[in-house]
């Protein structure tokens, strides 16, 4: 299944009040809310643009694919299971917690290298 990443993308980027920036960007109160609670079941190019300028991404990263069981077995190789992404987000966010203070500045200098 297709679905938007909207609200992963809002924590990955540490965005506490989402509405408020959502709303910030230019949309309304109730579509931002929409947004945030990935209730959507689609988004104007426009609107495209304007998210993905604003969380810094590309309409791929608005784009998550969560595979039925079936579809695990037909479509190893299928270009959509790249947008397969689980819970890698929040999975780096759980080790940059865990990480001694000190080696928050070597993960800094290596990102920033990037």
């Amino acid at each position: 299944m297709l679905h938007y990443n909207i609200p992963a993308i809002l924590k990955a980027r540490g965005i506490k009040h989402h509405t408020k920036f959502l709303t910030g960007l230019g949309f309304s109160n109730a579509t931002a809310i929409h947004y945030w609670q990935g209730k959507t079941a689609s988004i104007s190019l426009k609107n495209i643009e304007i998210l993905c300028e604003g969380l810094n991404c590309t309409p791929n990263d608005l784009l998550e694919f969560t595979p039925s069981t079936k579809q695990q077995k037909q479509m190893p190789n299928h270009p959509l299971a790249s947008l397969n992404r689980g819970n890698k987000t929040e999975e780096l966010v759980q080790l940059l917690h865990a990480l001694p203070y000190d080696k928050l500045h070597e993960i800094a200098t290596i990102v920033k290298g990037l």
